[in-house]
């Protein structure tokens, strides 16, 4: 399961991909969502109308972006980790979420999109299910054992303490959102610990 680097061209994509997306948040925020158009997201990003259908399909798509995937050098290592499956995770996220690159306040105007825009949620959602499907894969390839089952819990879960743990920092930004995981970590463990005695 060879994960290749990210290369430069793919940065640069992403890069444009989240000023896009930042840029239809504000707008939608600021206008509300029926009033916002491709074209206007595209002017204020300082894109051509092509450029952005390259990106996304519409507005909505724009909003909802493209949520980091699990891929890049950090996944070949927890594959090929022998320290204890706990730790080697709290590793492995702590690296996908240095992929996050909006700032708290970005953020937290994300979420509030989430919540008042069903249309937006949803897409956001598939994208998350997309994730949860390639995490519990990953997950299964560490296993010593077939473990499709363990899999697909550890990837609900863990998806889920990712989301709460956004949502926190995006509201209290006092450090970074690595600082939180590991400051949450334990408390995640409690709470998988609870459920087995």
């Amino acid at each position: 399961m060879k994960m290749a680097t990210c290369s430069l061209r793919e940065r640069r994509r992403r890069e444009t991909s989240r000023e896009i997306q930042k840029t239809a948040i504000e707008l939608a925020l600021d206008l509300g969502l029926d009033e916002v158009t491709t074209d206007m997201i595209s002017q204020r990003a300082g894109i051509s109308a092509r450029t952005f259908f390259n990106y996304y399909p519409n507005k909505i798509a724009a909003i909802a972006g493209d949520p980091p995937r699990f891929e890049g050098d950090y996944v070949e290592i927890f594959l090929s980790g022998a320290g204890p499956l706990t730790e080697d995770l709290k590793i492995f996220l702590s690296a996908h979420l240095r992929q996050v690159t909006f700032h708290p306040a970005m953020m937290d105007k994300f979420t509030q999109l989430l919540r008042q825009e069903p249309k937006v949620r949803d897409l956001h959602d598939i994208g998350l299910d997309g994730l949860r499907k390639d995490l519990a894969r990953i997950i299964e390839s560490r296993l010593p054992s077939p473990g499709v089952l363990t899999g697909q819990f550890l990837a609900q879960v863990l998806i889920g303490f990712i989301k709460i743990l956004i949502e926190d920092w995006s509201a209290h930004p006092e450090d970074s959102l690595e600082q939180r995981l590991e400051n949450r970590w334990p408390q995640f463990l409690a709470a998988l610990k609870a459920i087995t005695t």
